[in-house]
Order: structure tokens, then sequence, then C-alpha cells
């Protein structure tokens, strides 16, 4: 448990560290950067869970004094990793619609810029 709570530390540190999510960024390449930033956060907080849930399974083989504070230790765990894991998905979830955003005008402008093409190509 100790190894997990020193990796929910580094998890939460580099979470901090990372440039927040900006609206006005219009940089495709930034925003997918950043988003893979969180992505790797996050299936890393998926892997401490898969971690928990196997300690709480195991913990149910202990006496009943080492079990109930193995319980309490596990439940604060999941608890700060739900917190982290929340605030990843809010930063997951904004970076993706910033994405889709940005992008939107670039597929549009392709598209009108293909049926141009057809247009002159049908013209000569």
């Amino acid at each position: 448990m100790v190894d997990i709570n020193g990796q929910l530390d580094h998890l939460e540190t580099l979470n901090q560290s990372l440039e927040p999510v900006d609206e006005n960024e219009s940089n495709p390449s930034l925003i997918r950067t950043k988003l893979h930033r969180f992505i790797r956060i996050h299936d890393d907080l998926e892997i401490l869970n898969e971690r928990l849930i196997t300690l709480n399974e195991r913990s149910l083989a202990l006496f009943s004094g080492d079990q109930l504070r193995v319980t309490n230790d596990l439940k604060l765990l999941l608890d700060r990793l739900n917190s982290i894991k929340r605030i990843v998905r809010i930063y997951l979830d904004r970076l993706e619609k910033l994405l889709a955003k940005t992008e939107s005008p670039l597929r549009t402008s392709n598209g009108n810029l293909q049926v141009t093409q057809i247009y002159l190509l049908k013209k000569n």
C-alpha cells in the first residue's frame, strides 16, 4: 500500500504540473499533446485501481482487526484515487471537446476544397 500511495503522490503531482486547458487554444497539435498526457495519467490511475481491488480481495483472508485496518486504508486510497480520476476525466472531456471544435473547421475547409476541385475539373 505504501508503493501505491507513492504512485498516487507522483500522479497527483504530475497532474498538477500539466498546463491547464486553455479554452481559446486553437492549435490541434498542442491539444492532442495535452490530451495524450492526461490519457497516460488516466491509464496509470486505472492500473492503480486494479491493484487496489486485488489488495482488497487479499485482505479478506486477514484476521478481523487487521482486515478492518487494511479496509480503511484501502478506502482512503480509493477515495484519493477516484478524486484524481475525476479531475483527470474533466480535463480529458474538455480537451476532447476542444480538439473536436478546432478540427471541425479543417474538415469543413478540406471538404469545401474537394468540392471546389471537383467543380473546376468538371468545368474544364
